[in-house]
């Protein structure tokens, strides 16, 4: 990210003073910002005031050509990437910085990163890291930007709302906490009216009776549906469906009942399938 001899002249390699960048015009800096480990990023205030809506908090309003600043050199250099249009990924941030730069542009009131942003693809790609989609998730809630808590909410259905930490929940906010569990629990709903619709069963026939439906279709079916309503969660796997309701139709010695019930297991899992998986 930066040259120079010492540890108090280094010098960031994108925003050097020799740099002319298109968001710019190709206009030389006019203005350096210093990190608190001492890296200066030069930079032009037209930009910067272009991307801020309270002035980097009031920093720009300073005559001095140096501007200290609190962040570290690298989450400044995500800041300043994102404010120009450049992509930081190939300085490869980890999740601290990114989590610092999120923080700073919403210090300093710049509008935080969106789909197809570079930093909205880098940040979201810790989604699927240990831990990672529930970062995320805080992130988003505290500084933004949805589209980002949005993503990462697929990535908490399977998530055990009981498992909660007191901590965490406070992070979210109680707007956020509430989406996320609404988002379960009327995907729970969801799946429990739809494996509750009864079959049609076709009509009584010579090797089919009302009896013989009743004893190898309508008791198995029921029993199976039950299992799946009591066993309902967020994350369901459609093979699931598949492994409690495919037998039945398999193991059925009329082909019309079979038939049914492969067509009912079949617009089961189109009606799961297209459930809404994001809050």
């Amino acid at each position: 990210m930066h040259v120079g001899p010492g540890p108090d002249n280094r010098v960031s390699t994108t925003f050097n003073p020799r740099a002319r960048l298109a968001a710019a015009n190709g206009h030389p800096p006019n203005v350096a910002l210093v990190s608190s480990d001492s890296v200066r990023f030069f930079v032009h205030t037209a930009v910067l005031r272009a991307a801020s809506s309270n002035d980097f908090e009031g920093l720009l309003s300073t005559n001095s050509q140096n501007i200290q600043v609190a962040q570290s050199g690298p989450a400044l250099n995500v800041l300043l990437h994102s404010v120009y249009g450049l992509d930081v990924t190939p300085y490869a941030p980890d999740w601290d910085t990114l989590k610092e730069a999120i923080e700073v542009m919403h210090r300093y009131a710049v509008p935080p990163p969106s789909p197809p942003e570079p930093l909205f693809a880098l940040l979201f790609s810790h989604v699927h890291r240990p831990g990672g989609a529930e970062d995320l998730y805080v992130l988003s809630a505290q500084f933004g930007p949805n589209a980002l808590a949005v993503s990462a909410s697929e990535h908490l259905l399977s998530l055990d709302l009981s498992s909660i930490t007191d901590e965490w929940a406070a992070q979210c906010g109680a707007i956020y906490l509430k989406r996320l569990f609404f988002l379960h629990l009327g995907r729970i709903q969801a799946l429990k009216r739809i494996v509750a619709v009864p079959l049609a069963l076709h009509a009584p026939r010579a090797g089919c009776s009302r009896g013989d439906q009743q004893q190898n279709v309508h008791g198995p079916w029921t029993y199976a549906v039950a299992q799946l309503i009591a066993d309902a969660r967020p994350d369901l796997p459609i093979s699931l469906i598949e492994g409690r309701l495919n037998p039945l139709a398999y193991r059925s010695s009329c082909a019309q009942c079979a038939e049914i019930m492969t067509a009912r297991i079949r617009a089961i899992k189109q009606e799961w399938s297209n459930v809404k998986r994001t809050i």
